[in-house]
């Protein structure tokens, strides 16, 4: 209940106390009368019965107010207390008084400085004292060890008819819960301003690390590029140095070729028909066996030309392994019989029969290709 709430509730009461007075007055006043004026005095007691009853209802009904006012100012949940002009307690509600450890009735008239902050006079801050000085409300905030907690104290006057203080209404919230949020907040809040700073330098020292990674970055694609020139240089350089030796590595492979071609072609030619008619006509064993000898070292010399078709046991004559190991080169036909020193015909017969030994007849594969992959 407010300060001029308190105020009407106490102006009613008085004024319930005069009308009180007033019917006392009456009642002397109607026991006086003679019975000659009985019928007067009836319609007097009548009216009197009235008032006393109108009485009745207005003590009864100030009572109400005066419990339903102290229900709601114990129910209050702040600390409230009503303190006059000299510091002492006029009324504590219940919240206050479980406070202090006291009953409600024990702290009337107490010192309020004494019994809640246990001095022998007014703490500085004190709201009450700097309200008796300029008579305008105050709020301060208190930690009290003895309420064990943090409030947020206001203090309102309460002024009699004529304006004057008289006293206050003393409240106290406590915020203890509130201010550790703060604190909790606060603390929170310089933690994270100390990791923000931490992770700005942090951020800065990386800046100028990758400002100097950058930097070096680019000297080195300096360097990158010119070295690049440099290689594409050496590398021109080189595709026509390659470019040479491969034309000069073609013409030697070519050469070798023809080299291995004459030789095998001489050797089953020229050689290997006479060796066939003198092991006939040899009588002698040591004939034979000399010729069985220069066969061999023969074969074992053409072996690298054709060593690699005769091992299939495909059992194609000579002049087909020739044939063979010419296709096998890449050489046409017409490139064949002049290396032979054949016809073109003659060339294609020998390629035919290949092919059916090979098992490649109505077969669609390339017989150069063939012959390059079993070799």
């Amino acid at each position: 209940m407010t300060a001029a709430g308190h105020k009407s509730l106490r102006k009613k009461v008085r004024e319930l106390e005069d009308l009180l007075e007033e019917s006392k007055r009456a009642i002397t006043y109607y026991q006086r009368i003679s019975e000659e004026s009985g019928k007067r005095r009836l319609r007097e007691i009548s009216q009197l019965s009235r008032l006393i009853e109108e009485r009745r209802k207005s003590e009864e009904a100030i009572s109400n107010a005066k419990e339903e006012w102290e229900r709601t100012f114990d129910a209050v949940p702040d600390l409230v207390m009503i303190l006059d002009g000299n510091f002492r307690i006029v009324k504590a509600n219940r919240a206050m008084a479980d406070t202090l450890g006291l009953a409600p009735d024990e702290l009337t008239g107490l010192l309020c400085y004494e019994h809640v902050h246990g001095l022998d006079h007014p703490p500085l801050f004190c709201p009450h004292q700097r309200m008796l000085e300029d008579e305008k409300p105050h709020t301060v905030e208190v930690t009290e060890s003895r309420l064990k907690g943090v409030f947020l104290v206001s203090v309102s006057p309460l002024r009699d008819r004529k304006g004057r203080v008289t006293g206050a209404v003393h409240v106290a919230r406590d915020i203890t819960k509130r201010k550790r949020a703060e604190e909790l907040i606060q603390k929170a809040n310089q933690d994270l301003e100390r990791k923000v700073a931490e992770r700005t330098h942090e951020l800065y020292i990386m800046n100028e690390k990758l400002r100097h990674e950058i930097e070096e970055r680019k000297q080195t694609e300096k360097k990158i590029r010119e070295t690049e020139q440099d290689l594409k240089q050496q590398t021109e350089h080189l595709e026509r140095t390659n470019t040479a030796l491969r034309v000069l590595i073609e013409h030697r492979d070519e050469e070798k070729r023809q080299l291995q071609a004459n030789i095998l072609a001489n050797v089953e030619k020229l050689i290997f028909p006479y060796i066939e008619q003198l092991e006939v006509r040899a009588t002698e064993r040591d004939v034979k066996s000399y010729l069985s000898i220069i066969r061999t070292n023969l074969e074992d010399l053409i072996s690298p030309f054709s060593s690699q078709l005769s091992s299939t046991d495909l059992r194609l004559t000579p002049a087909q392994l020739q044939v063979a190991d010419l296709v096998r080169q890449g050489l046409t036909n017409k490139e064949i019989a002049l290396h032979l020193n054949v016809s073109v015909d003659a060339v294609g017969f020998h390629r035919k029969n290949i092919r059916r030994k090979l098992g490649l007849i109505y077969k669609k594969i390339n017989l150069r290709t063939y012959l390059q992959q079993i070799s």
